[in-house]
């Protein structure tokens, strides 16, 4: 069943075994998966079907260090930030969750083995039709890097996109939610942002939270066991501002919460000019490769394990952006057609023309886009290295809270996001890799770029964020040292946990949507068996005792 809060009658107390906060990959991978467990579920969303400002302005807050949008790349909408992604996936690597000694904070209280069983129904739950080719997992896959490229520091790398549609990758808002509207045993309540939270009298179990619209409706939800899956900033923020209702606040005891806030930070590392020659075979090397089912693959390069140890770096992972020439071929092609959407006949006329100069680039791109195997030949501008950086866990970067709130009167989010040396230290050494990898395969002279050896402050030109807000809530064995245990537990509590990469206690290089539904899967699994095994009765706000599944459907 899909409620939605503004229709509701105002203060209204509703009960089930799990209340899950967050309509995202992870709210919603874990209540599909426990469609039909026997228990009772309630996924409380902040917005709606579709993108709304008012409820997207909930976002906002103050960035002070590196410079970050707060209200941009993640949706508060029934899908979350699935309604906008690129559908790009990929495992993490061993190393990832290896405590390593030339990187501080560094290391989970779970390793890869912990998440391999879980992968293939992440996969599955992104949308992929079929399963994975295991030697393919870590960047593998033959055929497409040249072998001369390969070297002791650098390695193929292979991402995976999920299906497409129109353009679009799966949207967990529209391809679950008929599952979820007609499951017996699930009700999702849209346009419901959690506010309070009510703790008993030790402050380590959480009795119920209370939510609220934008249109002034309330609703408390009683529950069992709780799940954050509300994105790094908005975690974070929700544990901090649980403080003032459960005293000392949610996991905070050693004021973990909220630090070693992490991205991918991405940027051009070098540039260079190919010849004709060089840019065919780099074009048909480094790229996205479509298959006949609608898998796409990306090919690149990551950093070797050998070489982050033998050279003290974090991981990274560079794909190569290709500057199109656009005074002919497939780049004059696309100008003309967009000439001609807005009838300017005689710009369209000579682009075509230019275009009719290179008639293999222009027929490789349609090809590629009527879904053919065909990689695109682009008479290029320029090529560049552009790389995915792995950041060192930082406890000085942070999300706080301001003394701000909004309409709902919630304190806002003061994030203080920190790149570090050792992120400028390895995409230096990776592009030193790169560019002799390229020489000795002749496929051009790479031109690091002058940030790279600059003293100064990186600034968000050379490197910018990719709204993958990482490590706020992070895995530890001990409290002192983060938010959550290896069950994605809130530390300090009995029946709280986080969902998302905010549980990542280092983040790797790899896009994380995949690893946060593997989470997702696992945590699911456990909350399956706990739930299952603990008393089945809730406590109500008058003390008496309500079975969780009648309550739901009175």
């Amino acid at each position: 069943m899909i409620d939605d809060l503004r229709e509701l009658p105002d203060r209204s107390a509703l009960f089930a075994d799990l209340c899950i906060v967050g309509g995202g990959a992870a709210g919603i991978s874990i209540a599909k998966e426990l469609i039909n467990s026997g228990l009772t579920i309630y996924l409380v969303e902040s917005g709606g079907f579709e993108f709304e400002d008012d409820t997207q302005a909930l976002y906002r807050g103050c960035s002070i260090g590196h410079p970050m949008d707060l209200d941009v790349g993640r949706y508060r909408q029934l899908g979350g930030s699935t309604s906008r992604w690129t559908g790009r996936c990929a495992w993490l690597d061993p190393i990832d969750f290896a405590s390593r000694p030339w990187i501080p904070a560094s290391g989970w209280p779970i390793d890869l083995d912990a998440l391999i069983p879980f992968y293939p129904r992440a996969e599955r739950l992104c949308g992929f039709n079929r399963p994975w080719q295991p030697e393919s997992h870590h960047g593998q896959v033959p055929g497409h890097i040249d072998a001369k490229l390969s070297s002791k520091e650098l390695e193929q790398f292979v991402w995976r996109y999920a299906p497409q549609s129109r353009g679009m990758s799966l949207n967990w808002g529209v391809a679950y939610r008929q599952e979820l509207r007609t499951s017996g045993d699930m009700r999702v309540l849209l346009h419901a942002n959690a506010i309070a939270f009510a703790a008993d009298e030790t402050g380590r179990t959480l009795k119920s939270i209370t939510v609220a619209s934008l249109t002034g409706r309330h609703a408390t939800v009683t529950a069992r066991a709780f799940v954050l899956c509300c994105g790094g900033i908005e975690n974070a923020r929700l544990l901090l501002q649980s403080a003032e209702t459960v005293p000392g606040g949610l996991g905070n005891a050693y004021g973990q919460v909220g630090r070693y806030l992490m991205q991918h930070p991405r940027g051009r590392t070098a540039e260079w000019t190919p010849t004709r020659e060089q840019a065919a075979v780099l074009q048909a090397m480094f790229n996205i490769f479509p298959e006949s089912d609608g898998i796409q693959h990306e090919f690149g390069l990551a950093l070797s394990e050998s070489a982050q140890c033998r050279h003290g770096l974090l991981n990274c992972s560079a794909i190569l952006s290709f500057d199109e020439d656009t005074s002919r071929g497939w780049g004059s092609f696309k100008a003309a057609v967009a000439s001609a959407r807005q009838r300017k006949f005689t710009p369209a006329a000579a682009g075509f023309t230019r275009a009719a100069l290179d008639p293999v680039s222009v027929l490789s791109n349609l090809s590629r886009r009527l879904g053919r195997s065909a990689p695109p030949l682009m008479r290029l501008q320029k090529a560049a290295l552009l790389v995915d950086l792995e950041q060192v866990p930082n406890a000085d970067s942070r999300v706080t809270l301001s003394d701000k709130r909004d309409v709902l009167g919630q304190r806002g989010a003061i994030v203080d996001w920190r790149l570090t040396e050792l992120e400028r230290r390895t995409a230096k050494c990776f592009t030193t890799f790169a560019a002799a990898a390229f020489r000795k395969a002749q496929l051009g002279e790479l031109q690091p770029l002058p940030w790279l050896e600059n003293a100064s402050p990186i600034t968000v030109d050379e490197l910018s964020g990719t709204y993958h807000h990482i490590g706020t809530t992070r895995m530890s064995e001990d409290p002192r040292h983060g938010v959550v245990d290896a069950q994605c537990r809130v530390h300090g509590t009995h029946n709280v946990y986080v969902a998302g990469c905010s549980v990542f206690s280092t983040g790797g290089h790899a896009n994380p949507t995949l690893s946060i539904v593997a989470l997702a899967v696992r945590l699911a699994d456990w909350l399956r068996s706990t739930l299952k095994q603990a008393p089945a009765d809730l406590v109500c706000a008058d003390n008496s005792s309500r079975r969780a599944d009648d309550a739901l459907q009175g």
